[in-house]
């Protein structure tokens, strides 16, 4: 076994803006259809209370009869982390 110097560096968590931009959708369990993408520019909370109404909306008017009352919501976030100083070649390099 070989022994590696190991030292800690500080990093930084931020959004990773060459990605698209945070979404918030949800999905019913019982048919699997899912929310509209959210409107371009809408923040994050906008995003949630639309998927609520969106499964208040799939419940009460597209599923009356009360059977599709279970959801799954997913946030996307995308993040990418920088270590604040030069912390060598990339693994593989």
């Amino acid at each position: 076994m070989t022994r590696s110097p190991r030292r800690y560096v500080e990093m930084v968590i931020d959004t990773d803006e060459s990605r698209p931009p945070p979404a918030v959708r949800a999905a019913c369990v019982t048919c699997g259809e899912r929310s509209p993408e959210p409107e371009e520019g809408q923040d994050l909370e906008r995003q949630y209370v639309a998927a609520q109404d969106w499964c208040a909306r799939h419940t009460g008017r597209d599923h009356a009869d009360g059977r599709h009352t279970r959801f799954t919501a997913t946030a996307v976030l995308r993040w990418v982390v920088t270590p604040t100083e030069d912390i060598g070649p990339r693994a593989g390099s």
